[in-house]
């Protein structure tokens, strides 16, 4: 299995930490009844290209299957370019969102330069309050309070669970100023949730947190650490900078109805 190969693998084995999954042949589909309106704990995962009429049919059959379900959105993914998606038509409220994996390279790690004047934790009971508070700060105004709250609390549940995702927090003069998650899954590290304070970023926080991810994901045994930006995420370049190079792309649907 080659390397993007594995990075896929990886993300549906984050997924599932999350959902439940209904594998189908060519089609995963991922469901979260805890937070339901939550689009990326409820997807349906394409995982071969299919074309032309046979595309929009099947993207109709899945919007219908989620109307049954009483959603009122539909998220498919895939990992490959996929033309017909230019021949869709039938629903006017979608978009397109193209997400890059980037994997850093292990021999620039001692190159990093970080900061001594912080401190990263694994998150555990008595910080669950504080981090809440970190995520309704940063995330409140775009996501709104009421819903980062319940996905705070439906991944706080993972995050406390052994074995599943860690989440780490930053602290500088005793206040959490960032955040990371990270996943293992046979020697692949996903790094995900990477949230740093708007007025500390530029500062060398974020490069300090990406590298003690590294670090962690390395001593348990990781030879892969890899990361999703949006593609026109202005952090993808700080990325670069620490020594991440593109591997692939990831595209997601989103239909609204």
């Amino acid at each position: 299995m080659n390397t993007l190969s594995r990075i896929i693998d990886t993300e549906l084995e984050y997924l599932k930490c999350f959902s439940d999954f209904n594998d189908e042949g060519n089609i995963i589909r991922f469901s979260d009844d805890i937070i339901p309106d939550m689009y990326s704990h409820n997807l349906t995962y394409l995982k071969q290209p299919i074309s032309g009429k046979e595309f929009c049919d099947f993207v109709e059959k899945e919007i219908e299957e989620a109307r049954k379900k009483g959603k009122n959105f539909l998220n498919l993914q895939f990992d490959f370019e996929n033309e017909s998606v230019n021949d869709y038509n039938k629903q006017s409220n979608w978009e397109v969102t193209i997400y890059d994996y980037y994997q850093f390279q292990m021999e620039q790690l001692d190159k990093l330069n970080v900061r001594q004047d912080c401190t990263i934790r694994k998150l555990n009971d008595e910080q669950v309050d504080k981090a809440l508070e970190f995520d309704i700060r940063v995330n409140g105004e775009d996501l709104g309070k009421s819903f980062i709250r319940r996905r705070f609390e439906r991944r706080s549940r993972v995050y406390l669970a052994e074995g599943l995702v860690d989440s780490y927090l930053c602290y500088f003069n005793g206040e959490i100023i960032g955040h990371c998650d990270l996943f293992l899954n046979d020697e692949v590290a996903k790094i995900e949730d990477f949230d740093v304070a708007p007025e500390m970023q530029r500062k060398g926080f974020g490069t300090t947190i990406l590298k003690e991810m590294i670090l962690i994901a390395r001593a348990q045994g990781a030879e892969v650490v890899y990361l999703i930006t949006d593609n026109d995420d202005t952090a993808k370049e700080m990325y670069k900078k620490c020594g991440m190079i593109k591997v692939g792309e990831k595209r997601e649907l989103i239909f609204n109805f």
